[in-house]
This record gives C-alpha cells, structure tokens and sequence, in this order.
C-alpha cells in the first residue's frame, strides 16, 4: 500500500510532465491548437503506459502459473524471482531524466503563444515546487476542495476501488469455483490473465482511437470513460439477475472478466490522461485522488465482501458460500457498485463540461 501510493502519484505526475513536453515540441507549429495537441499526447501515452504496464502484468501471471505446473517449483522460488525482477526497475530509474530540468526552456511557452493556465503547466509547476512542504503534503485534500472537477471525478475512482474488491473476492472466490467446480481455484490464474489481456489491449486501442493525429475516427476520452463505467455497470446488474453461481455458464463467466479488463483498460491509461488534461499544475493532487478514493473505496468493498460485516446465517439467493465456508450476504455490494455507476457517468460528464467551459473562457480572453 505505502509503494503503491508513491508509485501511482509520483508516475502520474511524471506522466503529465512528459506529456506537456512532448507536446510542447510541436507548438511552434501548432499555436492556439496546442490545447488540443496536448490532449492527444496524453491519450496516446496513457494507451501505451496501460499497454506496457498490463502486458508485463499478463507475463508474469501467466510464467508463475506455468513454473509452477510444468517444473513443478515451490512459490518460494517464485516469489524470489519476483524479488529478483524487482531490482531491475530500482536500477533502471536511475538512468531516467529529471523532467523539472526542462522547465525552465519551456515556461515562455504560455506568454509566447497565448496558452493560458490548464495548457502548459510548467511555469506555474516551478512556483509550486517552491512552496512550503506542507502545502504538498495537503496537495490532495487542497485539490479536491477548491477544485469542483476533482469532486465529479471521484465517482469514477469509487467504483473502480468498489468492483475490483467485489470480483476479487466473490468472483475469485466463490462463483468461479462454483462455475468451473473447481474447489482449488486452479482457473483463477488463467481468467484474470484474460482480464489482463483485455486490458492491455483495449488501453491500446483507446488511445488511438483518442487522438485525433492517429485516427480519424475520434472517440473522446468521456465516451471512453462511460464504457467502462458501463462495463462495471453490468457486471454488478448481472450479478444481481443471476446472484447464485450454479446459474452461470463458462460464457458468462468469461464475458465478465472481459469486461473486467475493458474496464480497467480505462482506468489505468483514460482515466490517467483526464486527470493529465484537467489539473496539468496540480499534478500531486491530482494522481494523490485517484489513489485516495480507489484505495479507500477498494478497502471498504474488501470489509464488506470478506469480513464479517455482510454475513448469512444460511444459503440463499444473495446469500453465498465461500471457500472458507462462511456465508455472505453480496446483494448490498451489488447496489452499491450500481448505484456508484450510475451517479459516476453524469458526474464525469459534468466534470468535461467544466472543462471544456473554462478553455473556452481562456481563449475567449485571449482573443479579446
């Protein structure tokens, strides 16, 4: 949890930084359409970091399964390869530039050709790296109150925190047992290396289909991000329609872990490109969001599903057995994931349009 969180918010805003950069070498040419510039590049580097990041997720789970299987190697050999893997990026990291070098080439790019705040972040990036440690240390919590873009994107990370516990506990640990009548979850491994799969291609496939210099088809992020809140939409209204494991089939059980991973596809490439889009001079906080809502939303669907706060005095309709043999009650992390989609598309909508609403204003100031 603690290398997770320092992770995800210190990439993310390294991700921003490389995207402001990269686009910045094309606004000689570009000019007022750097706005839009600069939002292909995040859709096209949140595609291919969800990409790469997914795949190398797909060959590990599929490697450990087969060591195991074929040479017949304890976890203690696989966890100490894994031990050993995770050197290699520690080292790797050392050789990476340090983005806030470049600031100062880029921060006349804003005066030079008209871009207001929210475009190119850098000079006001380099104010804030001056300022007192305890305002980065609240750079989470400042965002989220005096942002209100920040509050209508929060749904999002909610249920992306809520499904995953949901289907990692009931669908990992029940219904996929009950499906296949595997009572050692032998398949767990090979169905959530579809999910994995999914999503490492999908995270391509949007971010093409996202930038405008790659297709001409252009599918917004928004419309991305309504898919798969949709997709976790359905899971949970499936799971509600048939709540007990023995109604299922191998079909139905593979359409879920595809959209499992159609769903995390935009969580992990989409959803960091808007948050990329929408806050460029906030990077901190902005990715600190992200991880404060899907880790506490994933932490409270964990309670539910597992412990014994939902449980079942005996077998019934949304009442199911686990592994463990405890029993519980799943209907009310159902409601819960739906009601959570529902609020979170036209939240997202909202927050765009905000978004949308104050470049028009910027560049309606610049032309006056």
């Amino acid at each position: 949890g603690i290398g997770g969180s320092i992770l995800w918010v210190s990439q993310g805003g390294y991700f921003s930084s490389a995207s402001e950069l990269f686009a910045a070498a094309s606004y000689s040419s570009l000019g007022q359409d750097a706005a839009k510039k600069l939002e292909d590049v995040t859709s096209r580097f949140g595609g291919d970091f969800a990409f790469a990041f997914l795949l190398f997720e797909v060959l590990l789970r599929l490697s450990s399964s087969f060591i195991i299987k074929t040479a017949g190697v304890s976890w203690k050999v696989v966890f100490g390869l894994y031990s050993i893997l995770s050197i290699i990026p520690v080292v790797l990291m050392m050789g990476v530039s340090d983005l806030k070098g470049y600031q100062t080439r880029y921060s006349q790019l804003r005066t030079e050709y008209g871009i207001d705040e929210g475009v190119v972040g850098f000079e006001e990036e380099g104010r804030k790296n001056n300022l007192p440690n305890n305002n980065k240390a609240t750079a989470t919590l400042d965002l989220l109150r005096t942002d209100p873009k920040a509050k209508y994107l929060s749904p999002l990370n909610i249920l992306f925190g809520l499904s995953t516990s949901f289907c990692s506990s009931v669908l990992n640990g029940a219904v996929i047992r009950q499906v296949l009548d595997d009572p050692s979850s032998t398949f767990v491994g090979l169905f959530t290396s579809i999910t994995s799969i999914v999503a490492s291609v999908a995270s391509l496939l949007f971010g093409i289909l996202q930038s405008s210099s790659q297709t001409s088809f252009l599918c917004g992020k928004g419309l991305i991000m309504t898919i798969g809140a949709l997709s976790y939409l359905i899971i949970a209204c499936q799971f509600v329609a048939f709540p007990d494991g023995n109604d299922w089939n191998r079909l139905s059980l593979l359409l879920v872990y595809v959209l499992l991973g159609v769903g995390r596809s935009t969580f992990e490439g989409t959803l960091r490109a808007i948050y990329a889009d929408y806050f460029p001079d906030e990077k901190e906080g902005a990715f600190g969001n992200i991880i404060l809502f899907s880790g506490t939303a994933s932490t409270i669907g964990y309670v539910l599903s597992v412990t014994g706060a939902l449980t079942c005095e005996e077998e019934s309709e949304y009442c199911m057995k686990y592994n463990d043999g405890s029993i519980h009650n799943v209907r009310v992390m159902e409601y819960v994931i739906i009601a959570t989609a529902v609020v979170s598309i036209p939240a997202l909508w909202r927050a765009d349009w905000m978004f949308r609403k104050g470049k028009t204003r910027q560049y309606d100031n610049i032309v006056q």
